[in-house]
């Protein structure tokens, strides 16, 4: 496994994003109106390759103001990396489908507003 080189032009073309390390491995947060192009630069990057979604998941957290994280967990087949990308949205927030980038995601997506109505 190698260790995932985020290009310096990320921060560039999308300005919400921040960028941490849990165990060794990226955690991109980003706005919901930047989520998609996001994504598809991940998936599409010929240095990066997060062509896999694993997951998406909910967490709620009642006493913050925007009260749910929505998680996206990519895996990149070729590089054998793994990458965390988070969005925070509120109680009655809409957030992009990412169906059209991951197929995949439609049934995550339904879980995810089964569980949560995010």
């Amino acid at each position: 496994m190698q260790k995932v080189n985020l290009s310096n032009n990320l921060k560039t073309e999308f300005k919400s994003l921040k960028i941490s390390e849990n165990f060794s491995e990226p955690v991109l947060e980003v706005s919901k109106e930047e989520l998609p192009g996001l994504l598809i630069y991940l998936r599409d990057n010929k240095d990066l390759r997060f062509r896999q979604l694993i997951d998406i998941l909910g967490v709620d957290y009642p006493k913050r103001e925007k009260r749910f994280d929505v998680i996206y967990l990519l895996l990149s087949h070729e590089f054998n990396n793994r990458i965390t990308i988070k969005v925070s949205i509120n109680v009655n927030d809409l957030i992009p489908s990412v169906v059209p980038i991951f197929p995949v995601a439609n049934w995550f997506e339904r879980e995810a507003f089964d569980m949560y109505g995010i």
